[in-house]
């Protein structure tokens, strides 16, 4: 998921502890947002994780070896 503010002020007293594997990180965030004449203050995507695919020369589709892409929702 990616999260897209516009306008906004992170404070300073902010940290991110992001690890490869293990349990998944949960942060808390003190953000200011601004609403800019727009009116939209945020937009969020969301993402899915696909396996991906491979056409052969007869065109029939197949898994790439363990291959994975990312594609909006």
């Amino acid at each position: 998921m990616k999260i897209l503010f516009h306008i906004c002020n992170i404070y300073s007293d902010q940290t991110f502890t992001l690890e490869a594997d293990g349990d998944p990180t949960t942060l808390t965030m003190d953000v200011e947002v601004a609403v800019p004449e727009s009116g939209k203050s945020m937009e969020i995507t969301f993402y899915d994780v696909e396996k991906d695919m491979k056409t052969s020369c007869c065109g029939r589709k197949t898994e790439k070896d363990g291959s994975t892409r990312i594609t909006t929702k």
